[in-house]
């Protein structure tokens, strides 16, 4: 019996993209196509998907979940901030794109990827090996200790991000950090007892944020992210398609929050200038005013799912 990574929000994605039986639609981060195999349902019997995945892994397990829509989707191996160049080389015009920015659950749960503290493996953290070199050991073995603070804290948001970065450039003078096992140690020993004691006592991992950050740089998470929402924009159909964005953390929420803000003004002038001068005209019209979360019962069935929020913005651009 195969296994699958549980998808987050799916009804609420397709009740937001408000897909008709011909809707064509881009999974720009197909997973294990849990997604992708509802919408194909919503929008039977001709609307197509284009589905793209980092992951040649992933892209494999979701071309056998969907053998049956097999006419109907066509599968790309690629990042997702190669849009553009996707849609143009694929011919697809799409009524609706979806981006569920979320790391697959067989991810975190599989030692050999280094994703994750609770299971030991190598500190890798790369979506996609075959093309990407830098692994999180790498980083960790090579940056600085002003480097490994800012890091740490610009991804993390990690409130001892300096204490911790001292614990790991002393802990690498004697040995190699190769591990994630050995990695999570060093970071909780950088952090004062009390506060690890109460993350502890919270169900927080003192890792954790230190994990987020090097996997964001390691896989380049929130640079791929600035450079995919406009071209999200450019491919979309441009009176009516609709953009479903799904974030995990803070600083991918405030990005696509951000954007969708900015999109959906219809000017960039100073504040002091007494008459619009840009002649702007807004993109989209956001759909959702505050980000939608999953219910009691989801989070309760997949508590990976608790920090997800869904923003849904409507193109309005002629």
């Amino acid at each position: 019996m195969d296994t699958f990574h549980t998808p987050v929000l799916v009804d609420e994605i397709v009740d937001g993209l408000l897909l008709t039986k011909n809707a064509n639609t881009i999974d720009a981060t197909l997973g294990h196509g849990g997604h992708t195999e509802k919408i194909l349902q919503e929008s039977a019997p001709h609307g197509k998907v284009l589905a793209i995945d980092k992951d040649s892994g992933n892209i494999a397990i979701a071309r056998k979940r969907l053998h049956a829509y097999a006419d109907r989707i066509i599968f790309v191996h690629s990042s997702f901030d190669q849009l553009s160049h996707i849609v143009k080389e694929h011919t697809f015009a799409p009524d609706a794109l979806v981006l569920d920015l979320g790391v697959s659950s067989l991810h975190l749960d599989d030692a050999d990827r280094g994703f994750s503290f609770l299971h030991n493996g190598p500190l890798d953290m790369r979506l996609d090996p075959t093309t990407q070199q830098e692994r999180a050991q790498d980083i960790i073995s090579t940056s600085s200790e002003e480097g490994l603070a800012t890091l740490f804290k610009k991804y993390g948001e990690e409130q001892f991000a300096r204490s911790i970065a001292r614990t790991i450039v002393k802990e690498r003078e004697g040995k190699t950090l190769s591990t994630t096992h050995q990695l999570s140690e060093c970071i909780a020993r950088g952090i004062p007892p009390r506060v690890r004691a109460m993350r502890i006592k919270k169900h927080q991992n003192p890792a954790t944020k230190v994990f987020q950050a090097l996997r964001i740089a390691v896989n380049d998470e929130l640079g791929q992210l600035e450079r995919v929402l406009p071209q999200a924009v450019d491919v979309l159909k441009p009176l009516g398609g609709r953009l479903a964005v799904i974030s995990f953390h803070s600083l991918e929420d405030r990005m696509v929050k951000n954007f969708f803000r900015d999109s959906a003004n219809d000017c960039e002038c100073p504040p002091d200038f007494p008459v619009c001068a840009c002649s702007k005209n807004p993109e989209l019209r956001i759909l959702t005013k505050k980000p939608i979360t999953p219910s009691e019962n989801e989070s309760k069935q997949n508590p990976r799912a608790r920090s997800a929020k869904l923003r849904i913005a409507e193109a309005i651009s002629l």
